[in-house]
């Protein structure tokens, strides 16, 4: 899936990149030139797909460059299986968790907030995808993540409550 990776990309260390057309998400299937991509599309903006992509790329480069811990925080992996991953990009301020799935089913991870002093019960907000949803459940807390979707979402650590 184009968005999960797009998503993986601009959280994870390093420089995210965009290649000419993923803003609309541009086939690379040209019918005319084998291994080519479609020509840009300059009418994009008359197709619904391509308004709805770059508002999702809009979205994810204001969250990239508004969000320190992605810009400069450290990085950790806190799960990670077959098809499903958790991490974190941390300051001493705030806690980034990025969740990814492309499980064909529901999966509940288990958050570790104690790791980065932060109460169950703190601020939390998710900068995007409303696939992420962060339960308790025996005082621990726990994120769903929803088939094939990946989100983020901000913990602010408990001395900055």
């Amino acid at each position: 899936d184009v968005k999960m990776a797009a998503v993986l990309q601009f959280t994870l260390p390093g420089s995210p990149s965009l290649y000419y057309g993923d803003e609309i998400f541009l086939s690379g299937d040209n019918t005319f030139v084998d291994g080519c991509r479609d020509p840009f599309d300059w009418n994009w903006e008359k197709s619904e797909k391509a308004k709805a992509a770059r508002a999702f790329y809009k979205k994810l480069i204001w969250v990239r460059r508004s969000e320190k811990a992605l810009c400069q925080g450290s990085f950790k992996i806190l799960f990670a299986d077959d098809d499903t991953i958790l991490y974190s990009r941390f300051t001493c301020d705030e806690v980034i968790f990025t969740a990814a799935s492309k499980s064909d089913e529901e999966k509940e991870i288990f958050l570790p907030l104690e790791q980065f002093d932060i109460k169950s019960d703190c601020n939390s907000e998710v900068l995007l995808g409303e696939e992420l949803i962060v339960k308790e459940k025996d005082k621990k807390s726990y994120i769903k993540i929803k088939p094939h979707k990946a989100g983020i979402i901000k913990f602010f650590s408990s001395s900055k409550k």
